[in-house]
C-alpha cells in the first residue's frame, strides 16, 4: 500500500479503537472527487473533512512511548482511500519538488496547479495513456513521476550510482 506499514497498535486504532471516527470524517469526502473539482476546495481546507481525517490518522499515538504515525503514512493511508482528491507527500515527492519537509499547503498548491496548468494534465494523462495505466488517478501518476525523477536523480542513467 505505497511503501507503508501500520501494524500492531496503530492497526487496532485505526481499524478498531478509532473506527467509528475515522470512518465517518471518511465517509464525509465522496470517492468520486478529484483534486482539481470545485467541492475539493471545502474537503482539504484546513478544518475540513480531509484535513480532520489526515490530522487524526497523522496523530495517532495508542500507547506511551511509542511514535505517532506520522504525516506520511496518514498521506499514503489517505491517497489510497481517495487516489482522486488526496496526493501523497513524502520525501521523493518533497526533493524532487524542493518543498519544505512539514508543508500544510501541498493539497492546495498541486488543485491550483491541475487546475491552471492544463499541459501538465495533459501531460500526466498521457504518460498515464501510454503505460496503460487508465485505472490510475492522476495524482497517482504524479507520484509515481516524482519518484522516478528523484531515483533518476540519485542513480543516473541506467541505475548507475551517481557520485558526491
Amino acid at each position: 500500500m505505497l511503501g507503508i506499514r501500520i501494524e500492531g497498535y496503530h492497526a487496532l486504532e485505526v481499524l478498531y479503537y478509532q473506527a467509528s471516527e475515522l470512518n465517518d470524517l471518511l465517509t464525509q469526502i465522496p470517492p468520486g472527487v478529484a483534486l482539481p473539482d470545485a467541492r475539493a476546495e471545502a474537503l482539504i481546507a484546513e478544518g475540513g473533512p480531509a484535513w480532520r481525517l489526515w490530522d487524526m490518522i497523522c496523530d495517532i499515538e495508542p500507547r506511551p512511548g511509542s511514535h505517532r504515525i506520522g504525516s506520511v503514512a496518514a498521506g499514503k493511508l489517505l491517497a489510497r482511500k481517495r487516489p482522486h482528491l488526496l496526493p501523497v507527500y513524502d520525501s521523493r515527492v518533497k526533493k524532487v519538488l524542493n518543498r519544505p519537509r512539514t508543508d500544510n499547503r501541498w493539497w492546495h498548491d498541486l488543485r491550483d496547479r491541475l487546475i491552471n496548468d492544463q499541459n501538465l494534465v495533459r501531460e500526466l494523462e498521457s504518460v498515464r495513456d501510454r503505460a496503460g495505466a487508465g485505472h490510475m488517478s492522476l495524482l497517482r501518476v504524479f507520484d509515481v513521476m516524482c519518484w522516478m525523477f528523484s531515483w533518476e536523480g540519485e542513480h543516473g542513467p541506467r541505475g548507475q550510482q551517481m557520485s558526491d
